[in-house]
């Protein structure tokens, strides 16, 4: 490079240097310094959203950390569940105020991505454990993936069949197809719903499925159809999940465009909520219905360990447990956390004897 400069003559080279330098210095302000400003404004921008979101955000996880508490950890206080607000006016408080405060929460972490959805920013690095912590909080709420496992272990621990754990989630996979290809055909809900006959068929294509993938020769007949009725109850575990796109779907209806304010949203208070409850909508009355089959009829206790919504409600008390040290740490002098929520929920989240689900 220096030997082809040095062909030419020094006014000819100091023109290309100073060419070069111009050029040099326009991709710097135009590009470099440019993308940077707009990175760091970006960057200031997300805070600021944060900020506008975090209380109201940690209020609603707040509010629904304590009713998880009292649901799951103080013994025998989470039976109105189970009657889903049917025995008193107080259990029916009791009953729709937590499926408010789950809505509300939910509702608020939508209106806040949306709201940075809207403005194109980039991550800031001090908010993507939030964006992880809302990640874990929607999971808990969504993914069923455990179930498929769980069933899988009870009965193969029924027939007595050792399944290595790194066949255990693809053979539930293979097992929940085999079970809602009965249920479809049959036009069931659960396994408990099919005749005698259709159970034992059930259950012998599920052991072959078991077998096959584990290669062994399949069970006997008779030992499947002395073991049919235990083998159905593992196959009908209850399960209700809340899917990231119902959970979008519930915020959207929960969510009002604000004029003015420092937010583009706001969140229903409990008397619109009501008001949805009681709607006769028909698309008021889906959504709320999805919300409700999480909790309808739940026996909080543990007693039916075929119910799997005991599981759903503890990972979703944990992902809460969460999100609130996330929003603690991110901006430890705002205080929207109060330190006895925080200190609480670190205990418990420590020590999960409370777990009614651990043995299951």
């Amino acid at each position: 490079m220096a030997n082809w400069l040095a062909s030419f003559p020094v006014q000819i080279q100091i023109g290309l240097i100073s060419a070069l330098i111009t050029l040099l210095g326009i991709l710097l302000k135009d590009f470099i310094l440019r993308g940077w400003v707009e990175y760091r404004a970006n960057r200031r921008l997300a805070i600021e959203v944060y900020r506008n979101y975090a209380d109201p955000i940690a209020a609603a996880a707040s509010s629904l950390f304590w009713r998880l508490r009292e649901i799951l950890v103080e013994e025998g206080r989470g039976a109105f569940l189970k009657t889903s607000g049917s025995e008193t006016p107080f259990d029916k408080y009791k009953y729709e105020s937590t499926l408010y405060r789950i809505s509300a929460l939910i509702a608020w972490l939508r209106a806040y991505r949306r709201e940075l959805t809207f403005f194109s920013l980039s991550d800031s690095d001090k908010l993507r454990e939030l964006k992880d912590a809302i990640l874990a909080f929607e999971a808990a709420l969504a993914d069923g993936a455990h179930i498929e496992s769980r069933r899988v272990r009870s009965v193969a621990a029924l027939w007595e069949l050792t399944v290595p754990e790194s066949k255990i989630f693809s053979i539930g996979v293979a097992v929940e197809q085999v079970l809602k290809t009965f249920l479809h055909s049959n036009t069931a809900a659960t396994a408990n719903d099919l005749t005698q006959d259709v159970q034992f068929r059930l259950c012998k294509t599920v052991s072959d499925t078991l077998t096959q993938r584990i290669s062994i020769a399949p069970l006997p007949e008779k030992i499947v159809r002395e073991t049919s009725q235990s083998a159905i109850r593992s196959l009908s575990i209850r399960e209700a999940w809340l899917y990231r796109d119902f959970q979008s779907g519930i915020g959207d209806l929960m969510i009002r465009i604000t004029e003015g304010g420092a937010r583009r949203f706001d969140v229903a208070g409990f008397k619109d909520f009501e008001a949805l409850l009681l709607s006769e909508d028909d698309n008021d009355k889906r959504w709320v219905e999805r919300l409700m089959r999480i909790v309808n009829g739940l026996d909080i206790s543990g007693a039916d360990q075929y119910d799997a919504r005991v599981s759903l409600l503890e990972e979703t008390f944990l992902a809460t447990i969460r999100l609130l040290a996330v929003l603690a740490q991110i901006d430890p002098d705002r205080g929207s956390v109060a330190k006895k929520v925080l200190s609480e929920g670190d205990r418990l989240s420590q020590d999960q004897a409370w777990r009614k689900s651990a043995g299951a």
